[in-house]
């Protein structure tokens, strides 16, 4: 047997398939069942009390690693006309 089809999956029939298909849907309910319940347990985490607003500038590509940290963030953005010079 050669390394290429080492990879593949064997072949069986169609019951043989619903009886793999069933055990691993099995599994997968259970995966799901626990990353829920992992995902309710990050929802309930306590919250901090923010004080003080911060204001800054947006990061920019001059600073790559301040930049990826608000990769996908929601950010509250407020638009200002710029001075004409």
């Amino acid at each position: 047997m050669s390394r290429r089809n080492e990879a593949r999956p064997r072949v069986v029939s169609q019951e043989g398939w619903v009886a793999a298909r069933e055990v691993l849907l099995t599994k997968e309910k259970a995966f799901t069942h626990d990353r829920d319940a992992l995902a309710a347990q990050r929802r309930r985490l306590p919250m901090v009390r923010v004080e003080k607003r911060r204001h800054g500038s947006a990061p920019t590509a001059r600073d790559p690693i301040a930049a990826a940290a608000f990769v996908g963030a929601n950010l509250e953005v407020e638009f200002r006309e710029r001075p004409t010079l």
